[in-house]
């Protein structure tokens, strides 16, 4: 029993600290694209933000949820259940990949934003990704795999301001800033993958 207590308080530690981090770097990287953006500029990559992670947070609490708490319960057919949820997770997130992408044309009309439809659906790319990134999350939480999550999210958290850091010597743009959120969570999702 005792040796379960550490374990989990290691893993509450691991998870806590991974999410300082990831709060702490996020920051710097929203503070460094605000700065260089300008209010206007800005403006437009936050409401494209915005509605991406609206759609991320929409289907992050459904399959996911349920997949690390099977997981945790299983003792047989692992491999199965992680699988389906991977499938399933990948099937919603495409949904509404489909959805933003066909959506674009409205949202950057209604928004003003130019040459919105096309930012929208470079935010879009990010959707299966994300998907994907949220099924393995769960199913390393499911395995009490602590460590690797949080190392998943620090690293995850470091692509993006990096990546805003890059962008502010190389060439920042919406655009740009948006394929650096795609490759923040294809970075992350490969810290997770078996």
């Amino acid at each position: 029993m005792a040796v379960k207590n550490t374990e989990a308080a290691r893993g509450t530690a691991a998870l806590v600290f991974s999410q300082g981090c990831y709060l702490v770097l996020g920051y710097l990287a929203v503070v460094i694209m605000a700065r260089e953006f300008g209010p206007a500029t800005y403006g437009a990559y936050g409401v494209i933000m915005s509605v991406l992670v609206w759609l991320e947070e929409a289907g992050r609490y459904a399959i996911p949820s349920a997949t690390a708490k099977l997981v945790a319960e299983t003792t047989t057919d692992r491999a199965g259940l992680e699988r389906t949820a991977v499938i399933l997770n990948l099937a919603l997130y495409t949904l509404l990949f489909v959805l933003l992408w066909v959506l674009a044309p409205w949202l950057s009309s209604w928004f003003a934003i130019p040459d919105g439809a096309l930012l929208f659906r470079i935010a879009a790319i990010d959707l299966p990704f994300f998907g994907i990134y949220t099924a393995y999350r769960a199913i390393h939480q499911g395995h009490r795999r602590f460590f690797r999550l949080g190392c998943s999210q620090i690293t995850y958290a470091l692509t993006k301001l990096v990546g805003a850091l890059l962008l502010v010597r190389f060439g920042l743009s919406v655009k740009n800033a948006l394929l650096v959120n795609v490759a923040a969570t294809v970075v992350g999702l490969a810290c997770l993958l078996p």
